[in-house]
This record gives C-alpha cells, structure tokens and sequence, in this order.
C-alpha cells in the first residue's frame, strides 16, 4: 500500500496532539534509527550495526533516500513483490517484498539532497499494562516501557551527512540525534556539573525531556573512517531507536549490563565483505565528561565476521577502563558475543548473545557494600520468522545473573524498588509480532512474563518475585 507525505504527517500530529502539555512545549524535536543507511551496507558500518542484522519488520529507508517504484509483476515462486503488498500467505521459498517506501517528510528538498544531508525520523508510543497492578505504576526493573500507562518513549531527529566517497578517496560526514520522550532518562550521559549532560538543564518535567545519544564527526579515506564524538556503543545486540529493535521492551543485559553510550574516537575499518573492525578510546559508559583530576580513558573494540554465503555473522566487542566503583575508580571490563544466522529460505533468523562484565570493588548501579570483584554475565536467545511481507512473529528467551547485586535496581522518580539491590538470576521470556501495513508504519504486539531467583522480591512494588506483563506500540517514520 503506498502512502503520501501528507497521510505521514497527519499521523505525526495526531499522536503528538495525545500527549501531556510537557510534550507540546518541546519543538518537534526528535529521532531516528540506529541508522538504516549503515544497515544498507552503502558505508562501513560500526560493528554493532553489523552484529545485529536489522530485524525483520523494520522499515528502512531506499539507498538513494527517496521513493521508490512498485514492480507488480511475480518472482519465480509467483508471489506479488510490489511494495510490502503481499499480506497473504503464500508460501514461497524466499520472499521477495520489492524494494521499501518509506515516505520522509523532508525528501526531495533540494537545499538538502543536494548537499548529501538527510533529515528524518520517527514517532513511537505505546501501552504497558501489569497482571499485577502496581501501586506506583513501575514494572520493576523492566526499563523503556518501565509505566503501567501510555507512553511516548520516542520522538526521534535525525540530522545527517552519510559519507559518500563510495570507499575510495577522502570523505567527512557526521550526525546528530535528538530524543524526546520517556526514553530520553535512559539515553542521557553524566556530565561534569550536574553529573547528567547539558541535556538535564532542559528538563523539569518527571518523565519527559530531551537527550542527545549522538553527535559525532566521521572522517574517512578509503574503507577506514574515524569516528569522534559522541556515539552510541558497539557492545551488544538490541539498540536504542525503536525501529531497529523487533521487540517493543528490552533485555535486562541491555539496560543493566551494557553501556548506551561513549564519548571518544574510534577507528572503523572495513577489511573486504566479510571483516571489519573497530578500536578507540572513550571517556567511559554513559559520559559525557569527568569532573577535573578525573580525567579516564577506557578502550573500546571490536571485530565482526561475516559467513561466505553473506547469512551468518559473528561480532565480538570488548571495553575496558577504569570506572566509578566503591572505593573511587576501578577497572570495569565487558564483553559481549553476538552470533546471527538466517535459516529457512532467510525466513528464519537466530541470535545468539552473551554478555560477562566484572569491575575490581565493584558498586555499579546500586549502592551497598565492596565486593572484590563484582560480576554479571547473561545469555540471549532470539527466535524470528517472517510469515510474510507484513507480518514476523517473535520469541526472546533471557537469563541475566547479577552475581553481587551491584547492576539490577529500579529507575524513575518514584519506583518502589529504585536503590535495592537484587543478587540473583533474572529470567524473561517475551513473544511477539510485527504487523507493517506499509513501509512508514510497524505495530508490535507482545507479551512478556519475567521471573527472579535470588535475594529480594523485585516487582509489584517489591513484594513479588514475577510479573506478567502485556503490551504494544506504534512506529511512524517520517
């Protein structure tokens, strides 16, 4: 089904009109993806973007930036491949969904296109509710959809000049995002005054407020670019934009095992098709800057291997450095594993991750007492089949052990559990669907039921030890 410019911008309105007087003061700030552009593979991409393949149901955006036409003719198996219009079930081998129409607000301004920079974005909203009806409208430690309410977790600006050098010669390009919505308490880095960014003196609202996950510069030669700024990490598989994730809620090993974010250089290498690699140096997870006399530099690097028939891929990723710990900066070192194969005619696609961090006198997230080595480490299941161009069910299985209590807590003004401390093992499994009437829209369904073993009662305002929760959200790119 093809759409116009002007449906995308009603839509736009029409959500941003539902929400609180404190949404509508914010100029239409907002946010974009993890990049499609990168997914594309039109430039190296860090080595994150290519551990984790996009998921399936995520709209992406056409190479050149602008529409595209509808082919109704078949493919070999007989299926319509006119732009994500074969809703039924047909059962081909490999489907062949034509090429996307995304609908940007901003294509074809020429100001713009003919410079190489790109304006775009997205809107996402959605609804948690809790089998158990907390008191303080908090899923536990389930973070982004943390409410037993309605949300605007992402109201996402993309401002963006891809390189273009086409891997041969000298090129510079460069990006900022912006973020409005709930999601933004997530994203926001520790600064030197008020131990937040400069983004922290824009928000008085409880929930809502602005972050910037990114602002970076990009200077490249040949297949090698160098990345300062500002950036989100390489470390994982689920990211922060919406569009790139399949499942509506997150990992526990994301929110509490990894970083979001680093401020530094790093070094982006496309060795040929199938490796690439990282390395730099960083302030740090989540920093914007050190306070003086406090001045640290942490490493961070990675490598990625892609398979011969280009179906599977293997990323690694590793940061090291000294971090805030109980006893004043200590080493904190992770790694995570990331393996992705597409089976089933590409139908099918399995992830595997697993995440192991330790840090010397090691109080993360929560206070309490000094252990000398403080431990969390977890693995990730992803099960994801695409029944047609419309339509992908999900499954995410989770086990995430903090091994001290020093990583898993509650966050948000007013969660009953925010400051405990939870030694033990977290489970979650999640099922879940993605409907993509069109390429601007993706609609996810899921449900999730999460469970703990170990020391303390972690949802239901701290007096149970499991939640059922069920929930959905909407997408609109623009």
């Amino acid at each position: 089904m093809r759409i116009t410019k002007l449906t995308v911008a009603i839509a736009i309105l029409a959500l941003w009109s539902a929400q609180d007087a404190a949404a509508q003061r914010i100029a239409a700030a907002a946010v974009a993806d993890y990049d499609a552009y990168y997914y594309q593979g039109a430039q190296p991409a860090s080595p994150s973007d290519q551990a984790a393949p996009m998921p399936m149901g995520e709209a992406a955006a056409p190479a050149n930036g602008g529409s595209c036409g509808c082919d109704e003719g078949g493919n070999d198996c007989g299926c319509p491949t006119c732009c994500n219009s074969n809703c039924g079930l047909e059962r081909c081998c490999t489907l062949d969904c034509g090429e996307t129409c995304t609908v940007r607000l901003f294509d074809d301004i020429c100001g713009l296109e003919c410079r190489g920079l790109k304006v775009y974005g997205w809107i996402a909203a959605g609804i948690t509710a809790n089998g158990e009806n907390p008191v303080d409208n908090f899923n536990g430690p389930v973070t982004f959809n943390d409410r037993t309410e309605g949300q605007l977790n992402q109201f996402y600006l993309v401002m963006e000049k891809a390189i273009d050098n086409g891997g041969c010669g000298w090129g510079v390009g460069g990006r900022v995002d912006v973020l409005y919505g709930t999601d933004h308490r997530f994203t926001m880095s520790r600064g030197l005054e008020t131990e937040r960014d400069f983004s922290d003196k824009w928000n008085t609202g409880r929930f809502y407020g602005v972050a910037l996950p990114q602002a970076y510069v990009d200077v490249a030669y040949n297949d090698t670019t160098i990345r300062a700024g500002h950036f989100y990490t390489i470390i994982g598989y689920e990211v922060v934009p919406a569009p790139s994730n399949f499942f509506y809620s997150h990992a526990y090993t994301m929110q509490y095992g990894e970083p979001f974010t680093h401020t530094g250089a790093m070094l982006i290498q496309r060795w040929n098709d199938r490796l690439s690699f990282s390395a730099g140096v960083h302030r740090g997870w989540d920093n914007w800057e050190e306070a003086p006399g406090e001045d640290q530099a942490s490493f961070l690097g990675g490598v990625t291997i892609a398979s011969e028939d280009g179906k599977g891929s293997l990323a690694l990723a590793l940061t090291t450095g000294d971090e805030q710990g109980f006893a004043g900066f200590e080493n904190r070192t992770m790694y995570s594993v990331v393996y992705s194969r597409k089976m089933l005619c590409d139908r099918f696609t399995y992830v595997f991750q697993h995440d192991y961090g330790v840090q010397d006198d090691g109080v993360g997230v929560v206070g309490g007492p000094a252990t000398d080595d403080a431990e969390w480490y977890g693995i990730n299941q992803y099960f994801l089949y695409q029944l047609n161009c419309c339509w992908s069910a999900g499954m995410r299985v989770e086990w995430f052990r903090d091994d001290d209590g020093t990583r898993v807590t509650g966050i948000g003004d007013g969660n009953s559990i925010a400051g405990q401390a939870f030694e033990g093992n977290f489970w979650e499994v999640t099922w879940g669907l993605n409907w993509k009437p069109n390429d601007n829209v993706v609609i996810r369904p899921e449900l999730r039921y999460d469970w703990f073993e170990g020391a303390g009662n972690p949802y239901n305002d701290g007096t149970d030890t499991s939640q059922f929760t069920a929930a959905v959200d909407a997408i609109i790119q623009w």
